[in-house]
C-alpha cells in the first residue's frame, strides 16, 4: 500500500480575512527563529488544494479546514481568477503540473503500467482550474523532468526540489514574482549601516534608504510601511509584533516615511509534513486512511494512496530597483506628492529584525512573508 505527493500554488477575496490570517499565523509559528526564513503560503495552499481535489471526506475537509476554505468550488474558481488577473502583467506568475511515475506500479505491484492514470475527473478540475499540465514519468528521467519544469518555471532561480524518482505521482506549483517598486531606492543613498540581529550581534552591512508617502501605522512598539510594486502588489515591512500585521493593515494611513532598510537575499529548503500535520492536515499522511480515492484510476489492484512529502524552496532577493521572488511546492504521493503644506516625516528604520509579507494588493493573499533576523 503506496501513496503519493507534490507541491505549488496560491489566493482570492472568497475567504474571510480571519481565516486568511490564521493560515499566516499558523504557518508563522512553525517556522525557524534561528535564521532567515522566507515562505510562500499561496504555493503551499495552492498545492494542497490540488491535493484536496483529488481527496474525499475527512481527508478533504483536513485540508481545505488548514487554510480556511469551506469548499473546493471557490477556491478552484478563484485559481482561475488569480492566474488571468496576473497572465498579462508579467510580474507574478503561477504554474501547475500532476505527474505520475508510470514504472512505480509495476515495480512496487506488478501492475500493468497501462492500468494506471489520473482520474479523467481530476485531470480536468486540474487543467482547468489551475492550467495545470499533465505529464509521464519513469525511474529514469523523474528527477530531471519535473525539475527542469520547475526551473523553466522560476526563471532558474528553484532547482532540485525533487531528489527521489520513488513515488507514484506529484502534484507541483510554482509561483515566480520579479516587480519594480513603484518609489524605488535611489542607488546612490544605499551606504553601509549597523544591524542588530536577534542575538543582539551588531553588523555593518548595505542599507537602502528613501523618502516617499507611503502607508504606515504604529503604535504598542510596533510600526509597518508597505511598499508597493508595480503590477499590483506590495510589501509591508514590520518592526516588532508581526502578528499586527493582519489585523492592522487595513488601519494603515498615508505618511511621509523617511524608510531605511537592509538589501537582503533569504534561501531556504521546508519539509513541511510534520508542519501540517501539527497544523491539522493528520489522515492525508496517514497510510490506512485512503482519502484519495479521486485521485488515480487503478483497475489491476486496490492501491491506498496517501501524501508521503510536502516540500517546499524558496529564494527572494531584494534591492533598490525592486524584488524578485520564487516558489516551488511539491507533494509526492505514496502508492511575492503635490506641493502643500510641510508635514512631519516619520523614520522607519529596519536595523533589527523585521518581517516581511508580500501580498496581492487586491485580493489580500499573502504571496510570501518572512523574517529577517540576522545579517
Amino acid at each position: 500500500m503506496k501513496g503519493f505527493t507534490s507541491v505549488k500554488n496560491a489566493v482570492s477575496n472568497i475567504f474571510a480575512p480571519r481565516a486568511e490570517q490564521s493560515f499566516a499565523q499558523k504557518l508563522t509559528a512553525r517556522m525557524p527563529h534561528d535564521r532567515n526564513y522566507v515562505v510562500s503560503p499561496l504555493s503551499l495552499k495552492t498545492a494542497l488544494a490540488m491535493a484536496a481535489n483529488g481527496a474525499d471526506g475527512m481527508v478533504r475537509q483536513e485540508i481545505l479546514s488548514v487554510f480556511g476554505a469551506e469548499g473546493l468550488g471557490g477556491y478552484n474558481g478563484f485559481m482561475r481568477e488569480f492566474a488571468a488577473r496576473f497572465s498579462q502583467s508579467g510580474e507574478i506568475e503561477t504554474a501547475n503540473s500532476i505527474w505520475l511515475n508510470t514504472e512505480y506500479f509495476e515495480r512496487h505491484f506488478g501492475i500493468n503500467p497501462a492500468t494506471v492514470s489520473f482520474a479523467p475527473d481530476f485531470k480536468r478540475v486540474i487543467r482547468e482550474n489551475y492550467g495545470g499540465i499533465a505529464g509521464e514519468v519513469n525511474y529514469k528521467n523523474a528527477v530531471g523532468e519535473i525539475n527542469g519544469s520547475i526551473a523553466e518555471r522560476t526563471r532558474g532561480k528553484i532547482s532540485g526540489v525533487i531528489s527521489d524518482p520513488d513515488f507514484p505521482a506529484a502534484l507541483v506549483n510554482t509561483v515566480y514574482m520579479n516587480a519594480r517598486w513603484v518609489n524605488r531606492f535611489p542607488a546612490e543613498n544605499t551606504m553601509k549601516d549597523t544591524f542588530t540581529d536577534r542575538n543582539g550581534k551588531t553588523h555593518s552591512i548595505d542599507f537602502m534608504s528613501s523618502t516617499f508617502r507611503a502607508d504606515y501605522w504604529s503604535g504598542g512598539g510596533t510600526a509597518m510601511v508597505r511598499l508597493p510594486y508595480k503590477g499590483g502588489v506590495s510589501m509591508t515591512v514590520v518592526l516588532g509584533d508581526s502578528a499586527r500585521f493582519e489585523t492592522k493593515r487595513g488601519s494603515m494611513t498615508e505618511k511621509k516615511v523617511y524608510v531605511s532598510m537592509p538589501k537582503f537575499k533569504i534561501e531556504n529548503t521546508f519539509e513541511l509534513k510534520d508542519t501540517l500535520a501539527d497544523m491539522g492536515v493528520k489522515s492525508a499522511f496517514d497510510p490506512s486512511a485512503g482519502g484519495f480515492d479521486a485521485m488515480l484510476e487503478h483497475k489491476a489492484a486496490d492501491i491506498n494512496v496517501f501524501l508521503d512529502k510536502v516540500i517546499q524552496k524558496t529564494r527572494i532577493v531584494t534591492a533598490e530597483e525592486g524584488t524578485e521572488a520564487a516558489a516551488a511546492t511539491a507533494i509526492a504521493a505514496a502508492v511575492g506628492s503635490a506641493p502643500g503644506k510641510r508635514e512631519p516625516v516619520i523614520e522607519f528604520k529596519a536595523d533589527k529584525p523585521f518581517s516581511f509579507y508580500i501580498c496581492d494588493d487586491a485580493g489580500g493573499e499573502i504571496l510570501f512573508m518572512g523574517e529577517y533576523a540576522f545579517a
